[in-house]
């Protein structure tokens, strides 16, 4: 193996190649001669219990041109033509709904064959179709049912239907029923504020809301809703609704793929709905950026994981389509051709790290043929964050004083909750512990490798909030080191200070919290290898899983059994000990500074006499003094206790 020097991979360039299928297969469909042209048809009607009319189209239109052409139903036929070669074609279906005077919109159900089944509560709403039909007297008759009911003594309204609609369970309600309202904001870009009733100018806050029909509490209610600030990003987990597993990132090209099978140089991970690692695992964590749709879903959608762009590596934004309720597809177009993200659950895989699966995605154009090409949205926020959240994950061998350990290290910016305090080591005392600094309200940088101070051994009572906005650094050293690594098998090959080699710094390439002793191999093999931090006993401390210190032996890798600790794991931290000199196996650390000492007091008792003579005699012949202040005890600060130090005591008694 060769050591590359100082070498920092920032993550951009480790992730060259993307780790998103959809930039990559996008991107790559090739035009054709040979195009292909598919017939479909649209067909709405109102529910006949209800009043009002309805309208579809095959493009977004605006309020003002909406054309509102029967109280019956509204059909056409529409084609559409491919400039490449696909199986199929998949459009969206723009569905409007206009409730008669005294009436209100219920929901809109998709009709498939004897069913209906229920999907938006939004008058206006989208849906995906996808046809095979290329007959134009035979086209695919997709048949949508818009309810309606009359309003009831309690009306529930929203106050922009963009950011979310309301739903009863009774809407024709009289004086004495009970009647429950709900407030519907759209997941993934709006929340509920209040519900405001008959222009009162307090909210009620309560959703769903349960009311008791009479003269008091009838009325209209209008539930108000905000805006996300999308643009800015929103942090989430996506699931696949078919195989209940996690999208995420793990930065490991899979060895065993032929070249075909390769889609990407740094895979996707996916990790089973009911891993113990789940919500602690930072490369499940998503940030998304785009703008709304205004139909449930999001548009010029950017994803980021482990500090990696899909935008940046592929110049080309997706898709979030709302299908159901928390149910969305996510896709890419180019030139004609529309690519669906699928769980290729079946696929090609392998564990890796012990934490995930390697499966590389599928990504197609049939995305209504089964439900794993349909994602779940959990959103990682302050609201939702009794249901969906992220957090540490200690030991509970690094127990001490009712507090346990460990070590992170994030491309996101968090937020401490439960309690939870987060520390850098900012030096080395003389005594040899580890001094932690706590950083100011919990607030943790991108990129910054702390140790964690938990109540817990349970993710939920240590939960950690990603922040869309970035906190200011750290600009205090910090000799805690943090690994984040992401893989680009195209920079092992590269000469230094060539594209991937990481010389550049910088907080995309997390600063100080960088990669500093990567290896490479020379083996094709070990590709694992090029990109990890190799464990040095000599210069780094790692913490233990056995106790709350941070140490060089007894230190197992987890991936290869009881072997010797090699490389350093997935989002923790080590101590940087370079600069010590003859650092101590095993670091302690304390939040005590080296202030107040009183020279001499050995024993910490606030006086300087015979006690601490014999303190320093038995700390000498290593019988483990306690208590014993090794800073009051080094008189000369030489970073030693010697017979030095019991002359100076000897002579302070003694008035020399």
């Amino acid at each position: 193996m060769q050591e590359i020097g100082n070498s920092r991979l920032t993550t951009y360039k480790m992730m060259k190649k993307a780790f998103f299928l959809t930039v990559m297969l996008v991107l790559a469909v090739m035009n054709t001669l040979a195009g292909s042209t598919f017939y479909y048809r649209f067909m709405v009607t109102p529910n006949p219990t209800g009043s009002g009319k309805v309208y579809a189209s095959n493009e977004p239109l605006a309020d003002e041109d909406i054309r509102w052409r029967s109280n019956t139903y509204r059909t056409t036929t529409y084609k559409e033509e491919s400039q490449v070669t696909v199986q199929a074609v998949t459009v969206t279906a723009y569905l409007y709904a206009q409730p008669a005077e005294g009436y209100m919109f219920n929901h809109w159900s998709r009709v498939e064959g004897n069913n209906e089944i229920p999907f938006s509560t939004t008058r206006y709403a989208t849906d995906l179709v996808t046809t095979l039909a290329d007959d134009h007297d035979n086209p695919l008759v997709t048949e949508y049912k818009a309810y309606f009911s009359k309003i009831g003594m309690v009306y529930p309204k929203s106050s922009d239907e963009k950011l979310g609609s309301v739903t009863i369970d009774i809407p024709e309600n009289e004086i004495g029923q009970t009647v429950t309202i709900t407030a519907r904001p759209e997941l993934v870009y709006s929340k509920f504020k209040g519900w405001r009733k008959d222009d009162a100018t307090e909210l009620i806050t309560t959703n769903p809301l349960t009311i008791t029909v009479d003269e008091n509490t009838k009325g209209t209610y209008v539930a108000e809703f905000e805006s996300k600030n999308i643009e800015e990003g929103i942090y989430v987990r996506l699931s696949n609704i078919h195989a209940n597993r996690y999208m995420g990132v793990i930065g490991k090209t899979e060895e065993t793929l032929s070249p075909d099978q390769r889609y990407f140089v740094n895979s996707l991970m996916f990790m089973p709905g009911n891993h113990t690692d789940l919500q602690s695992t930072p490369a499940l964590v998503i940030k998304l950026k785009g703008k709304s749709t205004g139909a449930g879903g999001l548009k010029q959608v950017e994803m980021i994981s482990q500090g990696v762009s899909t935008y940046e590596l592929g110049r080309m934004k997706l898709h979030i389509e709302k299908y159901l309720e928390n149910d969305y597809f996510i896709f890419g177009q180019n030139s004609g051709f529309t690519g669906y993200i699928k769980d290729n659950i079946s696929g090609p895989k392998s564990d890796i790290e012990l934490i995930g699966t390697v499966t590389h995605p599928g990504i197609y154009n049939r995305p209504n043929a089964e439900n794993n090409y349909r994602w779940r949205v959990e959103l990682l926020d302050e609201e939702h964050m009794d249901q969906w959240y992220f957090g540490a994950k200690p030991s509970s061998g690094t127990a001490l004083n009712g507090k346990y350990y460990t070590t992170l290290c994030t491309a996101f910016p968090y937020q401490c909750y439960d309690g939870v305090k987060a520390y850098i080591v900012d030096k080395i005392l003389r005594d040899g512990r580890a001094h932690l600094l706590e950083l100011k309200d919990g607030i943790v940088p991108a990129n910054t490798a702390v140790l964690l101070e938990c109540n817990s051994t349970e993710v939920k009572g240590n939960r950690l909030l990603p922040l869309t906005t970035e906190p200011a650094a750290i600009t205090t050293t910090n000799l805690l080191k943090g690994e984040i690594w992401v893989k680009d098998e195209n920079a092992g090959n590269t000469e230094q200070g060539g594209e991937g080699t990481g010389e550049e710094t910088g907080e995309e390439g997390g600063g100080e919290s960088g990669p500093q002793n990567v290896v490479k191999s020379d083996d094709a093999s070990s590709n694992e290898q090029y990109y990890r931090t190799a464990f040095d006993p000599q210069t780094m401390r790692i913490l233990s899983t056995e106790e709350a210190a941070f140490g060089k032996e007894n230190i197992k890798d987890p991936r290869h059994g009881n072997a010797t600790l090699t490389y350093i794991a997935n989002n923790t931290c080590y101590l940087d000990v370079s600069g010590v000199s003859s650092p101590k196996a095993s670091i302690l650390f304390t939040t005590e500074d080296e202030t107040g000492t009183l020279k001499g007091d050995a024993n910490g008792d606030g006086q300087v006499n015979v006690s601490d003579i014999m303190a320093c005699v038995n700390y000498i012949l290593e019988n483990n003094p306690t208590p014993f202040i090794f800073l009051n005890a080094d008189t000369d600060n030489s970073g030693k206790v010697n017979v030095s130090d019991i002359m100076w005591i000897v002579n302070y008694i003694l008035n020399k």
